[in-house]
């Protein structure tokens, strides 16, 4: 009888890791969104981004190549899209349009 062997991708492989509490916030990052809290620690820009379009429904293209990159650290409480993007720019000293619910960073 031949023996069956799997072949695991990297797509496979699953790694569990401790979550802690964010000491400023008491809260876990991972779990704040069920109380509207999106916690972001030294996330870059474009991942930061990538969160957003799923919080909010949106589209974010990101045009100022300086941005893909800047790491941020930021909370969003209850914050509408554009509260939140007023917020980002007073850190990382961006524009931005909105159009329907397209964002583009500049």
């Amino acid at each position: 009888k031949k023996e069956e062997r799997k072949i695991l991708s990297n797509a496979d492989v699953y790694k569990v890791s401790t979550i802690k509490k964010d000491p400023d916030y008491n809260i876990f990052a991972e779990t704040g969104w069920m109380k509207n809290k999106f916690i972001f620690r030294n996330e870059s820009f474009e991942t930061l981004a990538q969160e957003m379009e799923r919080i909010y429904n949106v589209k974010i293209n990101i045009e100022n190549p300086k941005m893909q990159n800047y790491s941020i650290t930021c909370i969003f409480e209850d914050e509408t899209v554009q509260q939140a993007l007023d917020e980002l720019k007073q850190i990382a000293h961006f524009s931005y349009k909105i159009h329907n619910d397209e964002i583009t960073i500049q």
